[in-house]
């Protein structure tokens, strides 16, 4: 029961520092990338790296200590920052394909909104499985 319940408590902390990681992500995004124009992808995968990064690094602190080593660790934070990459990238084109909105300044939001939302979504998935398939020897 105690298990179950540190994964509770971690998959609820991890989904909230996530998004702050992906939030300062995006704002990383904003300042550092040139706007992105109609087949600009370069610039629409900096994006998507920088939130991708910043929510794979809010999951991992929370899920860091599921593995004391630092090989292990980094392992985690790979496999994190591919399951954020992954998602934000899907929800990115989901997004894009089914915005209804002809307004340039809303379209851009709900579509870096539902970006966010994915990889924090990735990330956790990806961090919650790695946690779960981890032996128990890695834990002690």
């Amino acid at each position: 029961m105690e298990f179950v319940t540190s994964l509770a408590a971690r998959a609820i902390v991890s989904l909230i520092t996530g998004y702050i990681g992906a939030f300062l992500g995006t704002i990383a995004g904003s300042l550092l990338v040139p706007p992105i124009g109609d087949g600009d992808f370069l610039p629409l995968l900096a994006r998507i790296v920088l939130i991708a990064g910043g929510a794979s690094t809010g999951v991992a602190a929370v899920w860091f200590n599921v593995m004391l080593d630092w090989p292990r660790s980094g392992l985690l934070i790979g496999s994190a920052f591919c399951g954020a990459m992954i998602a934000g990238y899907t929800a990115f084109y989901w997004s894009d394909a089914f915005t209804g909105n002809s307004d340039l300044y809303i379209r851009v939001r709900e579509i870096t909104q539902s970006t966010i939302i994915g990889a924090v979504i990735g990330a956790n998935v990806l961090a919650f499985a790695f946690s779960l398939a981890a032996p128990r020897s890695w834990r002690n």
